[in-house]
């Protein structure tokens, strides 16, 4: 893969749709107004219609979904 195929793919994930990677993925997802709710991940909630995220625990959000999967769901190493 060069340079450019690289970038076009990374962008391309930054801006997939959160709520169907949950719900492909098998999650637990529950609509409570605008929001979907991730039972998986207390406080994780997904707006699909502007495909933002936020964590209520951290107080993270955003529109990345890889910033999604890397600062919520995966948790942090031991240094």
């Amino acid at each position: 893969m060069n340079n450019d195929e690289f970038k076009q793919l990374s962008a391309a994930a930054r801006k997939a749709n959160l709520l169907d990677y949950f719900q492909n993925s098998g999650y637990t997802v529950e609509k409570k107004g605008a929001e979907y709710y991730i039972k998986e991940f207390s406080g994780l909630c997904v707006n699909p219609d502007r495909n933002l995220w936020f964590h209520h625990y951290s107080g993270k959000g955003g529109s990345s979904s890889i910033d999604c999967l890397v600062q919520v769901l995966v948790p942090p190493y031991p240094i």
